[in-house]
């Protein structure tokens, strides 16, 4: 009963109804004696390998995908929703299913301690180990292959082969065999159901085990000969070979392509030569127009030179500027939301502008950071700081000329280019741990050159963070010093407030209680920079004196406020972080939000 317990209370909170009629917020309000229940139908399941009908049914929920055209059924992506109970009792056969075969060292989805931050860097790593050997260096071709609907198109009974030959118990091998077997599903749109369908190929959607089936599915993948390396995660596969002479490598790589062709057909899976992508990774410029004898079964696959692979677009001269370019054109699409959520009188406070950004914005510069981070040039991440000090000037109200150093002080932000520098040095450290999947990467004899940077390149940096043994303790250790010792680079490095003339306190936790339109006139007070000032206006209206409008005198800036004769009081400049509320009352502003 306590394992069961464990899987709903760690289970996400949705609200979606499965075909049963149960959410599993629904299980999660479940007493002692609903989860004894509860507990012995699952066993009772498992000792009778009977499988419930409702278990085995999924309900389809056509979502229309963001800018399509709703009128076609391609415009739809199909969300499979099944019963909660079932995906309980899935979480916790997944363990038994996960020890009971051998995933292959290349596959790096739906594992622990695998991501496609790992496979991408197995990748980036074999391309710039291959550019930073000795001329001629060696040349990648790089190949990412496209498996149509991989998951939708697995062969039950070759699946069910798959699963015998695991070390899993013969009743759970039964259970698994009929919870697969006999499934069906109907789609519901605008509160109108379909009839239920058979369904007689692929693994659940949704479903907890299916990954793992999937893994076990692709588990005999043909073990690529020297000189080739392959990377999957889930159904993207990426094969790679290396070599001075581009010829030679496209003929080991069409080789290997045939029995990978071979061995996914008799999985009744397909590649898609025109929708994979064959890039050769070369620092001789004449070579990039080179189109690559690359193919399968008889079919070309087009040569590009900007492919993109598990979210991140290379470039086959190992630059970062397609990849700088994509996340500033996300950045700048997604400032538009922390847009229309706030304006400078109006909207979500700095709080909830600030997790926003963090969740749309500066995620999309996060992803795979140790990746492509090292080759990305100070233009480059010029342009991709720009789109981050854009949503921080959103978030808290602030003036274009506001000057960037306080935006981030402000905003307890750091920059991209150190933030990034930052998960490079966290990930690299993580790489000298044991059970890491690329640890064996950290071990080995560095290339002869240095032509092109990669995350190995901060070896040496990582070192001082490195203790012996690199247990856990060590590793958290290590990963808390190299995020104090980032924040504290960066502080120091901010250039002194223009009001204080020193680095400013933290603002006071009481600030928080006033509106919207209040905290972002302090917030301008506080960067020397608001438009309720007349120094500002008249450094953009030369008509416009910059003097009081109470005592005739100037400059009329933030300092002049708490030095007008007009106007005296024993409040300071400081007091604008210390005493945001007092301040406020002193400037005649709203302390309390309008009602609704």
């Amino acid at each position: 009963m306590g394992d069961v317990a464990n899987v709903i209370r760690n289970a996400k909170s949705s609200k979606a109804l499965g075909p049963d009629g149960i959410s599993m917020v629904m299980l999660k309000q479940l007493d002692t004696p609903g989860v004894e229940y509860l507990t012995k139908v699952l066993n009772l399941s498992l000792a009778t390998h009977i499988v419930p009908e409702a278990w085995k049914m999924g309900r389809v929920v056509p979502l229309l995908k963001p800018g399509k055209d709703a009128s076609k059924g391609e415009s739809y992506r199909p969300i499979s929703l099944l019963s909660p109970v079932a995906k309980t009792l899935e979480a916790l056969l997944l363990p038994s299913i996960r020890g009971s075969y051998s995933v292959a060292n290349h596959q790096h989805g739906f594992r622990p301690l695998h991501s496609t931050t790992t496979a991408l860097h197995s990748i980036s790593t074999h391309i710039s180990r291959g550019l930073n050997q000795n001329r001629p260096c060696h040349r990648t071709v790089v190949v990412a292959l496209d498996l149509s609907k991989a998951i939708d198109t697995v062969n039950h009974a070759t699946l069910f082969e798959d699963v015998e030959n695991t070390t899993l118990r013969p009743s759970l091998k039964r259970w698994i065999v009929n919870y697969m077997c006999g499934r069906q599903s109907y789609v519901e749109f605008r509160n109108k159901k379909s009839k239920p369908r058979r369904v007689k190929q692929g693994v659940p959607q949704g479903g907890v085990i299916s990954p793992e089936l999937f893994n076990l599915y692709l588990s005999g993948i043909p073990r690529p000969p020297d000189g080739i390396e392959i990377v999957t995660y889930a159904d993207d596969c990426t094969i790679m070979a290396s070599g001075p002479v581009v010829d030679d490598i496209c003929v080991r790589v069409n080789n290997y392509l045939a029995e990978l062709a071979a061995f996914f057909h008799a999985r009744n899976m397909k590649i898609s030569a025109t929708k994979s992508t064959a890039t050769l990774f070369t620092t001789w410029t004449a070579e990039m127009r080179t189109q690559l004898n690359v193919q399968v079964e008889g079919h070309i696959i087009p040569t590009i030179n900007y492919p993109k692979i598990l979210g991140v677009t290379f470039d086959s001269m190992i630059k970062s500027s397609a990849q700088a370019t994509a996340i500033c054109d996300k950045m700048k699409s997604r400032n538009k939301v922390l847009k229309a959520l706030a304006g400078s009188t109006w909207g979500a406070d700095k709080e909830t502008l600030l997790t926003s950004y963090k969740a749309i914005g500066r995620s999309v510069v996060s992803y795979a950071a140790p990746v492509w981070s090292a080759n990305t040039s100070a233009t480059q991440w010029k342009c991709i700081q720009t789109c981050q000090n854009a949503a921080l000037r959103t978030a808290i109200g602030c003036l274009l000329m506001t000057p960037v150093d306080h935006l981030h002080e402000e905003t307890k932000v750091l920059p991209l280019r150190q933030h990034n520098h930052m998960l490079s040095l966290q990930y690299l450290l993580g790489c000298y741990r044991g059970s890491h999947p690329n640890h064996h990467m950290v071990d080995r004899t560095p290339p002869p050159r240095r032509v092109r940077k990669d995350l190995h390149d901060l070896e040496r940096e990582v070192q001082r963070y490195k203790r012996e043994p690199l247990d856990h303790e060590a590793y958290q250790a290590g990963l808390n010093s190299i995020h104090t010792d980032a924040v504290a680079e960066v502080v120091n490095n901010y250039s002194m407030n223009a009001i204080l003339g020193v680095h400013p306190p933290s603002i006071a936790a009481e600030e928080r209680r006033l509106p919207r339109q209040t905290r972002v006139v302090l917030a301008q007070l506080r960067s020397g920079w608001c438009s309720r000032l007349n120094s500002y206006w008249a450094r953009i209206d030369e008509d416009v004196r910059n003097a009081c409008p109470a005592c005739d005198t100037g400059p009329h800036n933030t300092l002049h406020l708490f030095n007008c004769p007009a106007k005296p009081t024993q409040l300071r400049p400081e007091d604008l972080w210390l005493q945001p509320i007092k301040v406020a009352e002193f400037l005649n502003l709203d302390i309390e939000e309008e009602p609704d």
